[in-house]
Parts: C-alpha cells; sequence; structure tokens
C-alpha cells in the first residue's frame, strides 16, 4: 500500500520489480490482487482485460487512515524538531549534571506538541470505538483499521523520541516529557470516585470488579543525578528522589 499510495498509476510488474527486495514477484502480485479484491487497490484494465496499473482508493477508510498517518508524521516530526532546536539552556551540556526543575521547564515547554500529539491518538480512539463500529460493517477491515491505527500511533510517538534523543535529551527528561502525556491524574483519587459514582446507580459489585482488575501503572520513582567534571572523568556529587508527594529524598 505504501508504495502504490507514493507511485500511483504503475503497472504491475513495474510494482513487482520495485518490491523485489522485499519480496517475489509472484507474492507482490498476490498482494495486489487482494488489495484489489478488497477495495483498497483501484485495478485499471486496458481493452483486452489485462491489468495494467493501480491507484489506492481514496474512500477506503484504510486507505484514510494510512495516508492521514503519512501525511501527520512527517509534519509533527519537523515541529518537534524545530522546538528541540530552539532550547537554548542545554544543562545537559553542563557539569552540574541533570537539574530536575530544568525537565520541568522543558516538559512545560513541550506540554503544546504533546496536546497536539494526544488529539491525534484520542481521535483514532474514538473513531475505533465509535465510528468504525457503525461504518465499517466487515470485521476483517476493522481489525485491520485497528492495527493501522495503534501502528500509526506508536511510529509517530517512536519518531518524535528519535527527534528529542538526537536533539541531546537525556533518558530521564524523555521519559518525564512522554510520561506527562498519559500520565496526568491522580489513578488511586479517580478509581476511587469512578466507584463512588457507579455505585450510586446500582453497580457496586460490577464496579468493584471491573475497577479491581483494570491495568495498573508500574510506578516508578524519579531518580535526580547531579554530576561534576573531576579532571577527565565525571564524578556523582548527589542523588535524589523525588517522591509521589513531591517531597525528595537524598540518596548519595
Amino acid at each position: 500500500m505504501n508504495y502504490v499510495f507514493q507511485h500511483p498509476g504503475q503497472s504491475q510488474n513495474h510494482i513487482a520489480t520495485s518490491l523485489r527486495s522485499y519480496m517475489t514477484r509472484r507474492v507482490a502480485i498476490k498482494h495486489l490482487k487482494e488489495m484489489a479484491a478488497e477495495g483498497v487497490l483501484i485495478e485499471q484494465r486496458a481493452a483486452n482485460g489485462a491489468a495494467y496499473c493501480y491507484i489506492a482508493q481514496a474512500n477506503n477508510p484504510l486507505v484514510k487512515v494510512f495516508q492521514e498517518a503519512q501525511e501527520f508524521e512527517p509534519a509533527m516530526r519537523a515541529l518537534i524538531h524545530k522546538a528541540a532546536s530552539q532550547i537554548e539552556f542545554r544543562y545537559w551540556e553542563f557539569p552540574e549534571g541533570y537539574m530536575y526543575q530544568d525537565a520541568l521547564n522543558l516538559q512545560k515547554r513541550f506540554h503544546p506538541i504533546f496536546d497536539l500529539f494526544k488529539y491525534f491518538a484520542d481521535f483514532y480512539l474514538y473513531r475505533a470505538t465509535v465510528e468504525w463500529c457503525y461504518d465499517v460493517t466487515n470485521q476483517e477491515t476493522r481489525r485491520k483499521l485497528y492495527a493501522f491505527a495503534i501502528e500509526a500511533i506508536v511510529r509517530i510517538q517512536e519518531a518524535m523520541f528519535e527527534e528529542l534523543r538526537n536533539a541531546g535529551m537525556d533518558k530521564m527528561t524523555l521519559g518525564l516529557l512522554f510520561g506527562g502525556v498519559w500520565g496526568g491524574i491522580d489513578e488511586g483519587k479517580m478509581l476511587a470516585r469512578l466507584a463512588k459514582q457507579l455505585k450510586k446507580i446500582g453497580l457496586k459489585k460490577e464496579a468493584s470488579d471491573a475497577i479491581e482488575k483494570v491495568p495498573k501503572r508500574l510506578i516508578r520513582p524519579k531518580i535526580i543525578r547531579s554530576n561534576q567534571n573531576v579532571g577527565s572523568n565525571v564524578k556523582l556529587i548527589e542523588k535524589k528522589r523525588l517522591n509521589e508527594d513531591s517531597t525528595i529524598t537524598r540518596l548519595h
């Protein structure tokens, strides 16, 4: 699909030849025929009935999702690359080492970008849970759409991660930035509130069973390290743990 989307109007022989490093000619033509039968590709035929070119079916939901993700990914990568290049205070280059407050400032700076990414993910979540259940009646097509959507979200997040890592951000700062996208609530309080609300409408037992089985996020303490250059070596001069109640415990 990726190749046909980027090179519309090519013959099956040309497509099969271009993809020979990934698959055999026989497999490539088999995929083209199957995608044409599913309505993902339009197979244009000559007067003698032979297929002579393929183009993506713009109205097919699989093609739409693929096209949207293909267009959004480079735009999102360019956005976060530009934002990372504008950071003036590169604290990771200083001998004092990692400063948590600087990471919080970065988190605030990148917040609108991560909100945009979250909107992209929520948009597909709505489609998957509401729109596609009514608009896409074929179960196999829906399954493929779900896989496409998840893959697109993961691929774009990985592209963002790569841009920030290339800019020089350390593992802890990246974890803080990405963790802030999804971890902005107190899960314990939220689940307790939901339990009370469901109890009021007569769903106490069922609510308790469901809440008990909700996947729990693994909580890792945030460790803050400060280093100092001593001659040609880097020496750890302080190590602290940021606790869940925002207090700090000195470890070293």
